[in-house]
């Protein structure tokens, strides 16, 4: 997980003065957590010359601060650590050898004594800024923060440039945080460039493949949603035995973009293998516990992302419990035997991550045996959930009986699962051979549906306002095309477009916590403005017309004409050469659009009927 063991490793292959590094002073910028149990950012600059130290330490912040801001980073800001490490170099700047083919013309050319001796023309590709000195950035490593995970190299250079090697470096470029952002993910997720870079660059990656089957590709789960697709590339003939994901949308390609899903989802997963998202467990998992008249509480410490997607499910003896808590209290009259198992997974369940092996690689499971003191005298039950809405299921436990328990559903059984359309009091009976029975009853609340409603009054034009309704309950969350989501019972969308077209889905949710959703479809008409017809293309008269419309045109193979109302319905629809003509006494009078069309030639108009 460290970088550590690599550092000590290069040290024991040199000369011993060569790692006795120099020390300098480390500033602590975030710490949410034990070094062990976080990733480990340190960022370095190079070229700040002493009294340009603060410069770099408000860069650093800077950096940091872009950074964690930047999805996915920012649903796990509490699994990071910050560090920066104050090296002041000779002078200020980089170098240019100006040898690189691709030069900036205006940039000078000039060598510049700096501590780790970043250089412009890295490889002969004059943005590629690469640090040259490459053992002094061991030994300040080694030195004075060994357990990294992520490096980082600010370079006090206003041109642009960066590289994703270790440490990943950029400049101060006006885009030096989306550069920055870019180089990172080379480093930190093993992303390839979505550009084509080389062929000394292309391998089997996250975002890079020769696998062009949809059935097996890398990220098959992502397939013709959010741009994601098989796209070649095309600069030659060795790029073009090479696919990525997305064409023109992701930061790996444009720095105007944001991650793609599939580099998202590959930079999650790199932040969860590095990071457990169980924080600690009191007592210590396997432990073996008594419980007498005191309750037992069993407590997880959570590292939880914002919004938090943590599934926590808790099982006694194979059964559910509870769930999404992070500590569960246990009575010895809660628990069934003598000896009983309590379990809990802890599952991330982002919408970043759609492979197959997450639930496998970053799910955690804790058990715990709970032994009851005494045998408990009284049978009593416990349900997994009070109150209900139709159509959920509870699980009904009896507890402290060590015979038979039958319950009033004519089920025996320790437990049952209970799904009632109405509140409900079931009743257990504990049968001990030899003795008297007891019984035990227990009440569910059962809340009916909300009855969700949704509707729009549309259709509508291009730039009018979608106005959405919504009925039923007393919470409402909108979702819709474009990404569209709303809190609001009744939102408003102004200036619409015809991507906004499509299904908004809306879900009800009543003051009892139980929820419908309904549907309504929004139409969007992309009518074009209203030209002026050419004179010599077009004529639709009389303008206004009363009876009878006639239509000449000289443009050239089949048209058609189409006539739309203010709401941009299309009320009359007619193909033609030449010439036609339509009746209008079965529209309404008012002012109508119509379209005249060659599929090479559209001309639009208004045309008033009275």
């Amino acid at each position: 997980m460290r970088q550590l063991f690599n550092l000590l490793t290069g040290c024991f292959l040199m000369t011993s003065s060569l790692c006795l590094g120099q020390k300098f002073q480390v500033d602590t910028l975030q710490k949410t957590g034990p070094l062990a149990k976080r990733i480990n950012v340190v960022i370095l600059g190079d070229g700040f010359t002493q009294d340009e130290l603060p410069k770099f330490d408000q860069e650093a912040q800077k950096i940091m601060n872009f950074f964690l801001g930047y999805t996915p980073y920012n649903a796990y800001k509490n699994y990071f650590n910050f560090f920066s490490i104050r090296v002041p170099s000779n002078q200020s700047g980089a170098t240019n050898p100006g040898t690189a083919p691709d030069r900036y013309p205006n940039q000078p050319i000039e060598t510049k004594d700096t501590y780790f001796g970043s250089s412009f023309g890295t490889a002969n590709i004059h943005r590629l800024v690469a640090i040259r000195n490459y053992q002094a950035f061991t030994n300040v490593m080694a030195t004075n923060f060994p357990s990294y995970d992520l490096a980082i190299m600010i370079v006090n250079s206003p041109w642009y440039g960066g590289s994703g090697g270790n440490p990943a470096t950029f400049t101060l470029d006006a885009q030096a945080s989306l550069i920055g952002m870019h180089e990172i993910g080379h480093l930190f997720s093993s992303l390839t460039d979505e550009y084509w870079a080389g062929a000394v660059y292309a391998r089997e990656a996250a975002n890079m493949t020769q696998n062009t089957n949809p059935a097996t590709i890398t990220w098959k789960n992502w397939l013709n949603q959010f741009n994601i697709g098989i796209f070649q590339h095309l600069d030659n003939a060795v790029a073009q035995s090479w696919y990525k994901p997305t064409n023109h949308n992701c930061l790996m390609e444009q720095l105007d973009r944001s991650f793609c899903a599939v580099c998202r989802e590959a930079t999650t997963n790199r932040i969860l293998q590095l990071v457990k998202s169980v924080d600690g467990v009191s007592p210590l998992p396997s432990s073996r516990i008594t419980v007498n008249t005191q309750p037992v509480t069993i407590q997880l410490t959570l590292l939880k992302p914002n919004p938090n997607t943590l599934a926590v499910d808790w099982r006694l003896n194979n059964l559910p419990f509870k769930q999404n808590t992070d500590q569960v209290t246990l009575s010895a009259d809660q628990l069934p035997n003598q000896t009983n198992t309590l379990s809990v997974t802890v599952l991330d369940t982002t919408d970043f991550i759609r492979l197959a092996s997450h639930p496998q690689q970053h799910r955690y499971t804790y058990q715990w045996t709970l032994e009851r003191d005494a045998p408990a005298q009284t049978m009593t039950l416990s349900t997994s959930r009070n109150s209900l809405c139709i159509g959920e299921s509870a699980i009904l436990t009896a507890s402290n009986c060590s015979g038979s328990v039958t319950w009033s559903t004519g089920v025996a059984s320790t437990s049952i699962a209970v799904s009632p359309t109405q509140s409900t009091t079931y009743t257990a009976m504990c049968t001990i051979a030899g003795t008297s029975s007891q019984t035990a009853s227990i009440s569910l609340a059962v809340f009916p549906l909300p009855t969700a409603e949704a509707s729009n009054t549309g259709p509508y034009l291009e730039n009018q306002t979608i106005q959405l309704t919504a009925k039923g309950g007393t919470r409402y969350a909108w979702a819709g095309p474009a990404n569209f989501t709303s809190s609001e019972q009744n939102p408003a969308i102004p200036a619409a477009k015809a991507s906004q077209s499509g299904a908004y889905t809306v879900t009800v949710s009543s003051t009892n916590g139980c929820s419908d959703k309904a549907q309504t479809v929004v139409i969007i008409n992309p009518l074009l403005s209203v030209t002026s017809p050419s004179a010599d293309a077009v004529w639709v008269f009389p303008n206004p017309a009363k009876e009878q419309v006639f239509i000449r045109s000289a443009l050239s193979g089949e048209l058609t004409f189409t006539l739309f109302d203010a709401k941009g319905n299309d009320v009359l629809k007619k193909s033609f050469y030449q010439s036609t003509e339509f009746r209008t006494d079965k529209l309404v009078k008012s002012v109508y659009f119509y379209r005249v069309s060659n599929g090479q030639q559209i001309l639009t108009g208004k045309l008033i009927i009275e």
